[in-house]
């Protein structure tokens, strides 16, 4: 039980909350990490390929990670280098950060992003809204406000 709250612990302290005041910072911080990490990779896998595998461009943890996934699956690894998948991962994963991060500032249900249908008037600011304008609309209150005007809760 205890390696189970432990984990549960470290998961804690790597999760980034929407709610969080800092959460676009931090989010901003990961997907550079990962980046930087991807961009690494790269590098050791070309050294790889060039026939003169460089460690130098790794970091600790993915020195560990590299030596791991040899000695687990030395098929996947060509020359020493990271395999393909390992490389897909880290790219889905700075892309579903980077989905995260567009949608950080958006509203929430039940306020949409649409165009609208007729001309009508703001709630927010009481100033017209033109037919086909971008626009907010709740579909709990059958309420229109223009992009400009809302504030998110919070």
């Amino acid at each position: 039980m205890s390696s189970r709250a432990a984990g549960i612990a470290d998961q804690l302290d790597r999760s980034i909350y929407s709610d969080d005041p800092d959460a676009k910072e931090q989010l901003e911080e990961r997907i550079a990490s990962l980046e930087a990490e991807r961009e690494r990779v790269k590098a050791y896998n070309a050294s790889c390929r060039k026939g003169a595998r460089d460690i130098a461009l790794l970091d600790d943890a993915q020195k560990r990670d590299i030596i791991g996934i040899i000695q687990v699956q030395p098929y996947a690894c060509k020359g020493g280098a990271f395999p393909s998948y390992h490389l897909s991962n880290l790219s889905g994963n700075i892309k579903r950060n980077k989905d995260r991060l567009a949608t950080l500032g958006r509203p929430t249900v039940p306020v949409y992003y649409a165009a609208a249908k007729y001309a009508g008037t703001c709630t927010a600011c009481a100033l017209p809204t033109e037919k086909g304008a971008p626009i907010l609309y709740n579909k709990a209150e059958h309420t229109v406000m223009h992009e400009t005007c809302y504030k998110p809760q919070g």
